[in-house]
């Protein structure tokens, strides 16, 4: 089904991004060689730090969504029983998460298409080339954010119905009282 293939999509995005944080882990400790030991620095490593830190963020968002390990506020949250959680979730994704996803990639795309459009790089000398291909991240990062959005809603929408269909003491949106 669709889902599994998004589901094995993002595990391979999430795998993919944990070999970024270990380049990133390689380089950074390189640099912090060279400035330190050698006092020898380079734009280019240092841009390639940050580049890889905010693809290793923007990349792995989707796959956090999925495995529920983004960062919430939870007072209430987890004094709630399943069904509830499942509302709670479901509400947010259609609410919140994929009209903020739609949002950013609309207001991503000119600033995304300005810099390849111009081969946009680095405004510091010997800095690397290629700054437009980060910036697609940005609405591929908010692409995947949505897509798994959807995917966390449908399956909230089942826990829901499943609930409704055992459990009168919930009230249904998604079938006729």
């Amino acid at each position: 089904s669709c889902v599994r293939v998004i589901d094995r999509v993002n595990e391979w995005i999430g795998n993919g991004v944990s070999w970024l944080t270990l380049l990133l882990v390689l380089i950074t400790f390189y640099d912090v060689m060279m400035r330190y030991l050698f006092r020898a620095g380079s734009i280019a490593i240092q841009e390639a730090e940050w580049h890889l830190y905010a693809l290793n963020f923007m990349l792995a968002g989707g796959w956090t969504l999925r495995h529920e390990g983004h960062v919430r506020v939870d007072l209430l949250y987890t004094r709630f029983d399943k069904v509830k959680k499942a509302w709670i979730d479901f509400l947010c994704a259609l609410g919140f998460c994929i009209p903020y996803c739609v949002l950013v990639i609309f207001a991503a795309w000119p600033f995304v298409h300005d810099s390849w459009s111009m081969w946009e790089g680095s405004p510091d000398p010997g800095g690397l080339p290629a700054l437009y291909s980060l910036k697609t991240a940005i609405p591929v990062n908010r692409t995947t954010s949505k897509v798994n959005d959807f995917i966390a809603a449908f399956c909230k929408k089942k826990i829901i119905k499943k609930a409704m269909n055992t459990n009168s003491k919930y009230p249904s949106i998604f079938s006729p009282q």
